[in-house]
């Protein structure tokens, strides 16, 4: 089974740091692509896809500071 999503975010404390990135106040918006296997209906694995580099994009740009 697989799922398309998107994640929101405005890290304002040390506690939403992403990817070590200290918070800025940007808003982050990005889409993931999940996958799950699943065996005797439960979910055995789960994989999640994202283009990084477009979330670090986001979190260091000019404008978020």
């Amino acid at each position: 089974m697989n799922s398309h999503s998107y994640f929101e975010s405005t890290p304002r404390s040390a506690v939403h740091q992403h990817y070590g990135i200290p918070p800025r106040g940007a808003h982050v918006r990005f889409s993931l692509f999940n996958l799950f296997t699943f065996k005797d209906g439960k979910i055995v694995e789960k994989r999640a896809h994202h283009n990084l580099a477009d979330i670090m994009d986001q979190l260091t740009a000019d404008s978020a500071a």
